[in-house]
């Protein structure tokens, strides 16, 4: 029997509930504080997601290395964050802040490979001034913690670094959920009207507050602003954090697809023959209407193909063709060419696209080796579109290998 998601959910819960629901009963006896121990939640939360991942890349052949990077590295900080408190109390040493610098460390990774999987939704190539800003503030964030533990070993005082490793997490965090995913869910939930973009568009709003509430605890205390802030904001923070992270575990938990769901409108998909033929076609819905002439396109992209090797002397195909509110992302392989008509190509649309090409044609190679033209035999290739591509949705109404002329 195929297990759902849910199920699969619920079992990598459990198994995470049954390892840490001890653990905090354990710190309890320990003397340490309730709201301490509970902590130990977070691991679990980001098991629960890194387990349902893993299980989608070896099962559905997806490929989120960023993300699950990101959720491995939400895992080990909540571990060394439990690892600090519980040190002193078993009787293991703390090393003058070795397990906090390691706690701190891994969650800035956790959001620079976040920031890297949200990068991948948005841009086919990541912009280099926002890459160079996320690797330049994990960079000091990194250099402060290890340059604390140095200076924490020696007894000398870390007052002045702390400044500049809650800068570059804080500011980190920042960047990356309020100024790089926001942006993406909120044009996603313009895109679909889905409630699951809305409850993502929430979560991340939650975790970008605490981010900035932390922010203010931090400065003032390490500039001595001298601001009288209460002292339950802390708690808080945590709070709006851990609410943030339990809307993203929902949401991926019951339909693990939509992190694969793009911030913008995909057009068609169209599949030719290296002579040229177009012999599979496929429109989705979209928000916006716009006309596609298949045999146009087919010739178009041949054409230019043809031009291009003749006067570059090479075999390679062209692979992009843009303009400012469309490109043809082109992806060749043995026998054929598959182009997605889109809006904004993305990293995470381009590796779907190139897995397509490689069971297309291994899904149809005894016709494609025979040079078949005839469309019908190509029509079962929609059983692949939600397995490569399952942000797209069909347009039943003007989809087809028959009609040149596509309108919505």
């Amino acid at each position: 029997m195929k297990l759902k998601n849910w199920h699969i959910g619920v079992i990598i819960g459990s198994t995470y509930s049954a390892v840490f629901a001890p653990l905090i009963v354990w710190a309890i006896s320990l003397g340490i504080d309730i709201d301490l121990a509970m902590f130990v939640l977070l691991p679990g939360l980001f098991g629960l997601l890194l387990g349902l991942f893993i299980y989608q890349t070896t099962t559905r052949e997806r490929n989120v290395p960023f993300l699950i990077t990101s959720l491995v590295f939400g895992v080990l900080s909540g571990i060394f964050s439990i690892m600090r408190e519980m040190a002193p109390a078993i009787g293991i040493p703390e090393q003058s802040g070795f397990f906090l610098s390691l706690h701190m460390n891994c969650a800035g990774f956790q959001f620079l490979f976040f920031y890297l999987f949200i990068e991948g939704i948005r841009e086919f190539r990541p912009k280099p001034w926002r890459l160079v800003l996320a690797f330049g503030l994990s960079e000091l964030q990194t250099i402060s913690l290890w340059l604390i533990y140095w200076f924490n070993v020696k007894g000398a005082s870390t007052e002045g670094l702390w400044f500049f490793a809650d800068l570059g997490y804080n500011t980190l965090g920042l960047f990356t959920f309020l100024g790089c995913a926001l942006p993406v869910y909120v044009q996603s939930f313009r895109l679909t009207k889905e409630p699951r973009s809305a409850i993502l568009f929430v979560a991340v709003i939650l975790v970008g507050a605490s981010f900035v509430m932390s922010s203010v605890l931090d400065y003032n205390s390490e500039l001595h602003l001298g601001l009288d802030l209460d002292d339950d904001i802390g708690s808080v923070n945590d709070v709006l954090a851990l609410g943030g992270i339990l809307l993203f575990t929902i949401v991926y938990v019951s339909n693990v697809d939509y992190l694969y769901r793009l911030p913008a409108d995909n057009y068609a998909l169209m599949v030719s023959l290296k002579t040229g033929e177009t012999i599979h076609f496929v429109r989705f819905k979209t928000r916006s209407k716009v006309d596609l002439n298949q045999d146009l396109l087919s010739g178009l992209l041949s054409t230019i193909n043809l031009v291009f090797q003749s006067i570059m002397t090479t075999s390679s195909s062209i692979t992009e063709i843009s303009s400012s509110n469309a490109t043809l992302l082109s992806e060749p392989g043995r026998w054929i060419t598959a182009t997605v008509i889109t809006e904004k190509p993305s990293a995470i649309l381009d590796k779907a696209l190139k897995r397509y090409v490689d069971h297309f044609e291994r899904m149809f190679a005894v016709r494609l080796a025979d040079k078949s033209t005839c469309v019908t035999d190509y029509d079962s290739a929609r059983t692949l579109l939600k397995k490569m591509f399952p942000f797209f949705v069909v347009d039943d109404d003007h989809s087809g290998g028959a009609s040149p002329q596509l309108a919505r």
